[in-house]
C-alpha cells in the first residue's frame, strides 16, 4: 500500500537574511525527517521552483518539467523508479516547423529511445511516476524526433528535438519566469532575446552573467566560470543509475558556477545571458563542490544548433524562436567559493609549509618594484591549501610570481599604509566580492592553447582528474588559471599549484553524472501502479533526475 500526507507549514513574518533556513519536519519519535530550505532574496522577486513542476495548461510554457514518457523502471509488475527533465526551449527549422529542444538523456532516454516516443508534461517524476495512458496528470506535448547519439564519437553534446504536437506548447518559445518582475514579485513568462544573433545564440565569454529557468531549481543565475572545458560525464541505463551505460568525453564545453544555481533535473534548461536573454548555452550535466556551490556544464547554444543541423542534413538550418532581446530578473546567490575556502582551517603540515616559504617571499618585498610585503595566508584556488600572500601597489602593474619555494602566491593589490598598519585583506577584491576582472585575449588566448595541449594528458594520467578548463585565478584574479575539477573519491596527495606555467584551480566534487539528485540523497518511493515487466525491462533507460534536495522558496 502507497500514501502520501500533506503538511502545511506558515512562515514567520520575519526571517533572519545570514544565509539559507532550514525547516524539518519529523512526525512523533519517527526517525523519518523531510527538509526544505528557504533561500531569502533581496531583489524583491517571488520566484517558486514549484511552478515549474506542475502540470500547464495548453499550450504549456518552456522552462517546466517534462520528458519521455516511457522513462520509468520496473521491478516485477510495478514501476520503482522514473525521472525527468526540463523542457528547455523552442527551436524551428527552415519550413517553420517547431521543435521542443531539451537533453539527449530528458528526451531520447540515453540513446535507448524510439522516434516517435510521446513526450509528456509534466514529466514522470511530477505525477507519481504515472504514465500518460495510464492515469491523469500529464499532457503530451510533442513526439520524439531526432537525438545526438551519446555512443558516437561525432557528437559533441548532450541534445535531443520533438516536433511539438499541435496547440499543446506555447508558439513564441515562452520561458518560465524568464521575462521581467510583475508587481506582485512574480516573474513573467517570456521567449528568449533573439534579436542580436538572429536566432543563432551568442558566444560565452567568461565571467558572463547568464541564467537558466529549469524544473527543479527555477530560475536562477550563475556565472561562467570556465571556458573550453574537456570533461567526461557517467551516463547509466536506469533512473536508478544502477546499470552503467557509458561515460562520455565532450571537449569545449561551458562551465557555470554559482551558488544555488542548478540541481538534477534541470537538465534540458536554456542558459541565457542575463543581460539580453540571447542563448547562451543548453544545460545538460551537474554537481555541487565541497564548498556547496553548484557546478554545471553547458553545451554552447551555437554549437548544438549546428550538430542538430547538421545530423539531419538536407540544408537544415534551425534557430531558436524568440523575441527582441531584454534583461533577466533571475535570481542570483552569489557564488561562496572563495569565502568557504578561506574559512577552512589548514593543516599543520600547510600551515608549516607556508611559513617556511614565507623566508624566501620576504626577499621578494621591494616597494619601488610595487611589492610592498608578504605573510602567509590561505589559497582560494585549493582550498586546504597554504599560501604566501603578497600584496602588491595598486597603483602599479606588478607581475607576482606563481609559487615561492613551491608554495601558491596570492596577489592582493592594496597600498602601504594598509600594509604597514595590519589592516590589508588577506584575498584579492575580486575573490572576495564575485565580481570577475575580465581577462584581456591576451591573456585567454595563451591559457587556452596551454589547455588544449595538455589536457588529454593529465585527464589520462589521472583518472582522478574528470574535467579540465580555462577560468580565472581566484589567487590572482589579473591571471587565468587552469580549472582541474577533481573526484573527491580519489583525491591525490599532491595537486601541482601550476602546470606549464599556468596557475592551477581545483573544483573537488564527485564526479558528474545526470539521473540522480547530486546534492543528497533521497530514497525512492515504491509506487503502486501495476504493470507488466515485459512492456519495459528494468533498467533499460536513463535521464535526468530523481527528486531535488531541498524546495527553494523565495
Amino acid at each position: 500500500m502507497c500514501s502520501s500526507d500533506l503538511v502545511t507549514y506558515t512562515a514567520p513574518s520575519s526571517v533572519s537574511a545570514t544565509g539559507a533556513t532550514w525547516v524539518v519536519a519529523t512526525v512523533g519519535s519517527s526517525p523519518s525527517r523531510v527538509a526544505a530550505e528557504v533561500l531569502l532574496n533581496t531583489a524583491g522577486v517571488s520566484s517558486n521552483p514549484a511552478t515549474h513542476q506542475a502540470q500547464s495548461s495548453a499550450p504549456v510554457p518552456l522552462g517546466s518539467s517534462g520528458g519521455n514518457n516511457k522513462d520509468y523502471d520496473t521491478q516485477g509488475n510495478q514501476i520503482v523508479d522514473c525521472c525527468s527533465g526540463t523542457l528547455g526551449s523552442l527551436i524551428q527549422d527552415g519550413n517553420n516547423r517547431q521543435y521542443l529542444l531539451s537533453s539527449n538523456h530528458v528526451l531520447a532516454r540515453s540513446d535507448h529511445a524510439s522516434i516517435g516516443d510521446a513526450i509528456v508534461q509534466p514529466g514522470l517524476i511530477d505525477n507519481n511516476c504515472t504514465p500518460n495512458g495510464e492515469g491523469a496528470g500529464t499532457t503530451p506535448v510533442g513526439s520524439l524526433t531526432s537525438w545526438l547519439p551519446l555512443g558516437s564519437a561525432a557528437t559533441n553534446a548532450d541534445a535531443a528535438i520533438a516536433q511539438v504536437d499541435s496547440g499543446a506548447v506555447n508558439l513564441t518559445g515562452s520561458i518560465l519566469e524568464l521575462g521581467a518582475k510583475q508587481a506582485d514579485g512574480t516573474l513573467a513568462a517570456a521567449p528568449p532575446g533573439i534579436s542580436s544573433t538572429g536566432g543563432k545564440g551568442e558566444a560565452a565569454a567568461l565571467d558572463l552573467v547568464v541564467a537558466k529557468s529549469g524544473r527543479t531549481t527555477g530560475l536562477t543565475c550563475g556565472v561562467i566560470s570556465a571556458l573550453n572545458l574537456d570533461v567526461t560525464v557517467d551516463y547509466y541505463l536506469d533512473c536508478a543509475e544502477t546499470k552503467p551505460y557509458l561515460t562520455k568525453t565532450f571537449t569545449n564545453q561551458l562551465a557555470i558556477s554559482g551558488n544555488q544555481f542548478s540541481d538534477a533535473g534541470d537538465s534540458g534548461s536554456l542558459v541565457v545571458d542575463a543581460a539580453n536573454a540571447e542563448p547562451v548555452g543548453l544545460y545538460f550535466s551537474g554537481g555541487t563542490d565541497l564548498a556547496g556551490v553548484s557546478q554545471a556544464v553547458a553545451s554552447p547554444a551555437p554549437g548544438v544548433l549546428a550538430e542538430l543541423a547538421a545530423q539531419a542534413g538536407g540544408g537544415t538550418n534551425y534557430t531558436f524562436v524568440g523575441a527582441a532581446d531584454h534583461p533577466v530578473s533571475c535570481l542570483n546567490y552569489g557564488d561562496s567559493t572563495a569565502a568557504a575556502a578561506q574559512s577552512r582551517t589548514l593543516s599543520d603540515a600547510e600551515s608549516t609549509r607556508a611559513q617556511q616559504a614565507m623566508a624566501e617571499a620576504r626577499t621578494l618585498v621591494n616597494p619601488a618594484a610595487g611589492i610592498l610585503g608578504v605573510a602567509a595566508g590561505k589559497s582560494s584556488d585549493h582550498p586546504g591549501e597554504g599560501a604566501v600572500l603578497i600584496y602588491v601597489d595598486e597603483g602599479m602593474s606588478v607581475n607576482a610570481p606563481a609559487t615561492v619555494d613551491g608554495v601558491r602566491t596570492v596577489a592582493i593589490s592594496t597600498n602601504a599604509r594598509a600594509v604597514a598598519f595590519g589592516s590589508a585583506p588577506q584575498t584579492p577584491l575580486e575573490a572576495r566580492s564575485g565580481s570577475g576582472l575580465a581577462l584581456p585575449a591576451s591573456v585567454l588566448g595563451p591559457a587556452i592553447a596551454i589547455k588544449q595541449q595538455i589536457a588529454r594528458s593529465l585527464m589520462q594520467q589521472n583518472p582522478a582528474f574528470f574535467a579540465v578548463g580555462v577560468g580565472q585565478s581566484l589567487d590572482n584574479p589579473k591571471e587565468a588559471a587552469l580549472v582541474i575539477y577533481v573526484d573527491r573519491k580519489q583525491l591525490p596527495a599532491q595537486l601541482p599549484p601550476a602546470v606549464n606555467g599556468l596557475r592551477t584551480r581545483y573544483v573537488i566534487m564527485d564526479r558528474l553524472h545526470v539521473t540522480r539528485s547530486y546534492a543528497a540523497p533521497v530514497q525512492s518511493k515504491l509506487h503502486c501502479m501495476p504493470r507488466p515487466a515485459a512492456a519495459r525491462p528494468a533498467g533499460s533507460s536513463l535521464f535526468d533526475l530523481l527528486r531535488p534536495r531541498s524546495l527553494k522558496l523565495n
